[in-house]
């Protein structure tokens, strides 16, 4: 005979329950670990990717900037470099400084601005590192005008007014035109020079002066009608065009940023995330014989050497031909433990007196980091 089984009997004892659990969670564990795997890793790829993105726009954009540097105003090299820049938007003197900077770069300590291609300032941008501390770079000051219908210096022949100038030809100066003017009569440029802007042009070699950035007759010690017949008129851009001339600072700014602030405008802006460090060397011809030496700035070649304003401040920008330039890069988001012991160096190749070393602190630790050396000819000084 069959024996029936009461249903009420069937079902799972509790041990099998105890077991079936314990496997359920020990699969979610695995799954779960494995998703935070593949998370960690794609994150870290994610990363990676982003600095070296980064890495490839910075020396793209570092190439455009830094490559035509000194344009239009450095053929006529004798008279122009090394001249302080004097400099109004409205009523107001924007050059010389007559401060600091309220954003973007705050420790820049920079107050007058002498025309040349190129400056470093050394350990002048201090720049939170978005986990407690801090973290130092050069500054690049970059100035340039726009190779336009009117690259070659022109002469004036006679004193400008507060309102005009009447150079030898006016032909291909434009409404909105900024023109720097420098006084060359004496042969030395030593007394300054004035940025001003065109209104309109006029006949038989008049330009008008008026904008935003009209000097009036006068801009800080330098007046414009006492400048003599014979200066130079060099056009540097157009404001109006979307061809205006550089004049600016390029540094780390926050939160790894390289940031641009333009000294005309007084408009910070940023360039590429994930930068973390900016240092930079000249490279320098001081016999003229075509072969660069790398020098740090400092010694001959510190900011105060070459913003005297004097003869010698002069020569020795005109041997400044190149610059090198590594930046540290570093991944935006923390990993969970440490991933880069450190230290991290920049111009390994050039000894100890010329190289630049990073010691990471603990929390600097947990990041990625990529460096990007740069060595950027600068074309107009290259005569």
């Amino acid at each position: 005979m069959r024996t029936v089984r009461n249903s009420r009997n069937a079902g799972f004892s509790l041990v099998e329950l105890m077991v079936a659990m314990i496997i359920a969670v020990l699969v979610m564990l695995g799954i779960s670990e494995l998703m935070a795997t593949n998370e960690g890793q794609k994150r870290t790829t994610t990363s990676t990717n982003d600095i070296d993105q980064s890495a490839s726009y910075a020396a793209y954009a570092l190439d455009k900037i830094i490559r035509s540097a000194g344009s239009s105003f450095y053929q006529a090299n004798a008279f122009t470099l090394g001249c302080e820049l004097n400099a109004k938007s409205g009523s107001a003197t924007i050059l010389p400084l007559s401060s600091g900077f309220s954003s973007g770069f705050p420790n820049v300590t920079l107050t007058g601005v002498y025309l040349m291609p190129l400056l470093i300032l050394p350990g002048q941008s201090v720049a939170s590192d978005g986990s407690g501390g801090t973290h130092t770079s050069d500054v690049l000051v970059i100035m340039g005008g726009v190779n336009g219908n009117q690259p070659v210096p022109t002469s004036l022949l006679q004193s400008p007014t507060a309102s005009d100038l009447h150079l030898v030809s006016n032909v291909g100066y434009a409404a909105n035109d900024l023109l720097l003017i420098s006084d060359v009569a004496s042969g030395t440029n030593l007394t300054g020079c004035l940025l001003d802007q065109v209104s309109s042009v006029g006949t038989g070699g008049v330009v008008n002066l008026g904008g935003t950035y009209h000097a009036g007759d006068s801009i800080s010690t330098r007046t414009l009608s006492s400048m003599s017949a014979g200066g130079l008129v060099i056009d540097l851009g157009n404001e109006g065009n979307g061809a205006p001339p550089v004049f600016e600072l390029l540094g780390v700014g926050p939160d790894t940023t390289l940031e641009s602030y333009d000294l005309i405008t007084q408009q910070t802006t940023p360039v590429i995330n994930g930068v973390f460090e900016m240092h930079a060397l000249y490279g320098v011809d001081p016999t003229g014989t075509g072969t660069i030496q790398w020098v740090a700035p400092s010694g001959n070649y510190a900011v105060s050497k070459l913003d005297a304003g004097t003869t010698v401040a002069t020569q020795l920008i005109q041997t400044i031909k190149a610059v090198r330039i590594g930046l540290i890069l570093r991944t935006q988001l923390p990993e969970k433990t440490a991933v880069t012991p450190g230290p991290i160096t920049l111009f390994s190749d050039l000894g100890s007196s010329l190289s630049y070393s990073r010691v990471l602190a603990a929390s600097e630790q947990h990041y990625r980091y990529r460096t990007l050396d740069l060595t950027i000819p600068i074309q107009n000084t290259l005569q």
